[in-house]
């Protein structure tokens, strides 16, 4: 087990401090290990819908489950409705509140299609084959799952056309020259991620081999993989960002193979490195990147993050490796 300095310490209070609900709910269950039956763990559950961006977010809920009355795709960009409810899926909201089932049947309700999968129907990008666009079909699935609608057949069909684009496509997509897209494979696997392993199919135990064994043949730390002919790695890589988008980071795609139980891999250790090196003279981690029109902004660019100092925490110890 890593030891714990008291720069960790220090950064555990603070991650503690209820004023990001979801935050501390999620280092109550993912650092100190606590039940979800827990009191404590389920205090922080129910403060995550009492106040904070959670609860601002359902704020500006219409009655109809969506925002603003528009169910569009995508649009507007990090404003509309599937937004809003990857959103609270990120913030760990209760999937039990009725809002946030509304929310979940207005994105299943206008932007499923026939094979389960999440069509972009923007006007310049669209899907020209199915395995296209994976890291939006991941997110949505994701919120999905993570909001509680496992069981139902929707959701199931749309977690197996996930795992399809993993196993037949490898994460292939246009947009990437056809080729093996790294953060759609991140995305589909975060999304696989949130079914039970005693619920998952064969078809989604597949796909989560190919994804993790993909991520763990390149190199997390410079995002060595495949790209575009003279195409260079995104510097979005080792750019630590919550809340992220269709794009991923090192620090999320270590947190996607934490909750896989792959984060001990020899493999990893260069990307375990940036992590510590990242960290600042405080003990935390800093937020380098951020979504920008957000109906509700979650932390401060540039700034000490806890949302980063979650994840870069996790991955360390989850690894087995010292922070200092």
């Amino acid at each position: 087990m890593p030891h714990w300095t008291e720069s960790d310490r220090t950064a555990l209070a603070w991650l503690l401090d209820s004023a990001n609900p979801s935050v501390r709910y999620l280092t109550l269950r993912r650092l100190l290990h606590g039940a979800e039956s827990d009191p404590e763990v389920l205090a922080a559950r129910r403060a995550i819908m009492a106040a904070g961006p959670a609860a601002q977010i359902l704020a500006d809920q219409g009655p109809d489950g969506a925002w603003d009355g528009v169910v569009d795709g995508y649009s507007p960009m990090y404003g509309g409705t599937v937004w809003q409810m990857v959103f609270l899926a990120e913030l760990c909201a209760d999937p039990a509140d009725p809002r946030v089932r509304s929310g979940c049947e207005r994105v299943l309700s206008a932007l499923r299609a026939a094979d389960g999968s999440f069509p972009a129907t923007g006007k310049i990008y669209k899907k020209h084959d199915a395995a296209d666009m994976l890291c939006c079909d991941g997110q949505v699935a994701f919120a999905l799952l993570r909001l509680g609608m496992g069981q139902d057949p929707r959701v199931q069909r749309a977690a197996e056309s996930v795992a399809r684009s993993l196993t037949d496509g490898r994460g292939r997509c246009h947009y990437n020259a056809g080729l093996p897209c790294a953060w759609g494979v991140v995305k589909g696997l975060r999304a696989l991620a949130e079914i039970p392993d005693s619920e998952r199919t064969q078809t989604v135990r597949d796909a989560l081999y190919t994804g993790i064994e993909f991520v763990l043949g390149g190199d997390l730390s410079t995002g060595a993989y495949p790209t575009k002919p003279n195409g260079k790695p995104s510097r979005q890589w080792a750019q630590f960002g919550f809340p992220r988008s269709y794009q991923t980071d090192a620090l999320e795609a270590m947190e996607t193979l934490v909750l896989l139980g792959a984060a001990r891999d020899s493999r990893l250790e260069p990307t375990l490195e940036l992590i510590r090196k990242k960290r600042r003279p405080d003990g935390a981690w800093r937020l380098d990147f951020t979504l920008n029109r957000m109906r509700v902004p979650l932390e401060t660019l540039r700034q000490p993050s806890r949302w980063i100092t979650l994840r870069a925490l996790t991955s360390l110890h989850a690894a087995g490796v010292d922070s200092r």
